[in-house]
């Protein structure tokens, strides 16, 4: 036998014979066997529980918003009293415009930026001076505003196509039925005062 066979004993280190295997194999053969034991697995079911805990508490709940400071809409009777001084005050009111255009632009500024016809009160209100005219003809900012409304749609039932109706509302269907002519010959007039100075968003819902 020839000297330094190596057959039937264990491979020479030096002699290159040893198949070398990667490093990273072993690795994942140690991770998978300590993912393998109950210990790992109970501490990935723990951190996935606290995992969807932490996203329940950081989610927002839905934004309600609820208007707690506005009343309900109500119309507010109409008569011939009523309704010449609503018209007798929107006249005044167009001739302020003229007298003072400093005060119209703030008022007509106001009211584009109102998102309800309620809204436009709160801009009446903070001229004295048209609180002061208002006053005049026993009416402020919120009723004057509230009987604009109340005309508008009163008007705007007269062509129908309205459901049920309370009793105030009713009358005032009632009461525009009658007097349609006159009312729009009067709405119409104050428009001719204001000359083209119209500072009231009628558009807007109340």
């Amino acid at each position: 036998m020839k000297k330094g066979c190596s057959c039937g004993g264990p491979p020479d280190p030096a002699g290159g014979d040893r198949v070398k295997r990667p490093a990273t194999a072993i690795v994942f053969v140690a991770v998978f066997v300590a993912l393998s034991t109950p210990a790992a697995a109970q501490g990935l079911a723990d951190a996935a529980r606290k995992a969807e805990e932490q996203r329940k508490s950081n989610a927002q709940p839905p934004i309600v918003f609820t208007q707690t400071d506005r009343p309900p809409a109500r119309e507010v009777p109409l008569t011939v009293a009523s309704f010449d001084t609503y018209i007798n005050a929107r006249v005044a009111m167009a001739k302020l415009w003229l007298r003072n255009r400093p005060l119209y632009e703030r008022v007509r500024t106001g009211g584009a930026a109102s998102e309800r016809l309620r809204d436009f009160a709160n801009i009446l209100a903070a001229e004295p001076a048209v609180v002061e005219l208002l006053k005049f003809y026993n009416l402020t900012p919120d009723t004057l505003v509230a009987t604009e409304w109340t005309v508008r749609r009163a008007m705007a039932r007269t062509e129908g196509g309205y459901g049920e109706l309370n009793d105030i509302e009713s009358e005032n269907s009632a009461f525009m039925g009658r007097h349609l002519g006159r009312a729009s010959y009067q709405i119409q007039h104050y428009y001719i005062e204001e000359a083209g100075l119209h500072a009231w968003p009628e558009w807007l819902p109340y």
